[in-house]
């Protein structure tokens, strides 16, 4: 097994839309956490406005097997570390959020 260079930072995803679109952006998850040598963590479903889905990404994926799939490309973990949480006082939603750019170059 490959070691990976060890992460400095957590990169956390929230994806929207219906099911392709949220594969999308986990995909797109994947690379980004990996060009930016970023731990990713498990992925968070917004609510779909129109499926109304409250699913989590454990409802539909194997988080095991998705763990176990990229541990040669990218770290990732099912939470963030309990003192990142208790700085944010366990609010992820204060956590500064950047949008970014759809089809956007690694250099974006």
């Amino acid at each position: 097994m490959k070691e990976l260079p060890k992460s400095n930072r957590y990169f956390i995803i929230e994806a929207n839309g219906g099911l392709n679109q949220q594969r999308l952006s986990i995909c797109d998850a994947v690379a980004v956490a990996g060009l930016l040598n970023a731990t990713l963590v498990i992925p968070i479903f917004h609510l779909n406005s129109v499926w109304r889905d409250s699913s989590k990404f454990g409802d539909i994926f194997d988080e095991d097997f998705f763990m176990y799939a990229l541990r040669n490309k990218v770290n990732v973990v099912r939470q963030l570390p309990e003192d990142i949480l208790e700085r944010y006082n366990y609010n992820i939603s204060s956590i500064v959020n950047l949008r970014l750019k759809a089809w956007s170059c690694p250099t974006y």
